[in-house]
């Protein structure tokens, strides 16, 4: 079994640095750290916990504190927390899951108690009562998610802003000015994360900017909602050509609503939004969509929340959002044409 005194001896540095790379109490040169990064990960050298333990205060375990709450899209959710675990392991630190909605006490009670290094808060409302707390608690702190007060923190998401101008757009491109948006209830707790505001804010803008008409008819995910909403939508006069998709786990219950209707995807309707690429790919009529890079958005997470455990950047940050990208598919087809304001309907 290699020790860290055959690490230092392949990378070249000291035993001490090795520590130090390991345990983030130190500056090391970005050079220095990938070498030995590389050489622990080529030798396949695993610290003793205990001895880590012993030789500092580090728990080498992240917190995500993801709350569990009604109608959570567990399948984006499962991609996320995926992703950061296995970041996590390549740096040698577990993850600790809180699904429980605690608020701030959740997060008193894992800092006070000791149980992690640093944390990060997922499920983000736009009001969020945590916040306030995750500034102050004296730890690495990286949100995905943007809240209204992002102020001097480190915040990491997909631009929502951003997807819903593009679908509004694609559609626009395509001579459609009469489009409903098949929207997740904005009284909801999930229509108040700020994903839901930031999406529905770039609808309104770009139908502003586009002179079209949008329909926001509130939707649940599953089929016999989908049925109710999608006969409400074909009696609107003038008629929809246009469909955006806010719910990422409503493509599938659309689609087959559309067809018991006679309505297919991308010749009698355009139909676009945010959905995992694997589901988007399945459907009957592969849907065109706008990407939320969960990937790309917990690569940027777990390096901002790395460089501050290792005293790179400061714990005050910034916004960092992930630009949009558009995967065109079947479900898109030309239209005619009308004027700019949302229409919301019960």
């Amino acid at each position: 079994m290699p020790t860290s005194e055959d690490v230092a001896r392949a990378a070249g540095v000291s035993q001490s640095t090795v520590s130090y790379v390991m345990s983030g109490k130190r500056s090391i040169s970005p050079a220095t750290r990938e070498r030995v990064e590389r050489v622990i990960e080529e030798l396949g050298y695993h610290p003793n916990s205990g001895a880590q333990a012993l030789a500092g205060s580090r728990t080498n375990i992240i917190g995500l504190v993801v709350p569990f709450r009604p109608n959570i899209d567990m399948t984006v959710i499962a991609e996320f927390m995926a992703e950061i675990a296995s970041r996590a392991r390549a740096r040698d630190y577990d993850i600790l899951l809180v699904t429980a909605d605690e608020g701030p006490a959740g997060l008193r009670r894992l800092v006070g108690r000791s149980l992690c290094d640093a944390l990060i808060l997922m499920e983000v409302g736009s009001e969020d009562d945590r916040i306030p707390v995750a500034k102050s608690l004296g730890v690495p702190v990286v949100l995905i998610g943007v809240p209204q007060d992002s102020e001097g923190l480190h915040c990491v998401d997909f631009d929502f802003q951003g997807a819903g101008e593009t679908c509004v757009d694609e559609l626009a491109d395509l001579g459609h000015t009469e489009i409903a948006l098949l929207a997740i209830d904005p009284e909801s707790k999930k229509g108040q994360a700020n994903f839901s505001v930031r999406f529905r804010r770039g609808v309104e803008r770009a139908a502003q900017r586009r002179d079209v008409d949008i329909r926001a008819l509130v939707m649940e995910p599953n089929h016999s909602d989908a049925s109710r909403v999608i006969e409400q939508m074909l009696a609107l006069d003038p008629p929809v050509t246009g469909l955006i998709l806010q719910h990422s786990d409503a493509p599938d219950p659309v689609t087959a609503v559309l067809l018991e209707h006679g309505r297919t995807p991308g010749a009698d309707i355009a139909v676009i939004g945010l959905c995992p690429d694997a589901l988007a790919e399945r459907l009957r009529v592969p849907m065109t969509t706008v990407q939320q890079q969960a990937s790309e958005v917990c690569r940027r997470a777990m390096e901002t929340l790395f460089r501050m455990l290792n005293h790179e950047i400061p714990t005050t940050g910034e916004v960092d959002l992930v630009p949009v990208s558009l995967v065109r598919r079947s479900s898109m087809n030309r239209a005619p044409a009308v004027n700019g304001y949302i229409h919301a309907i019960s």
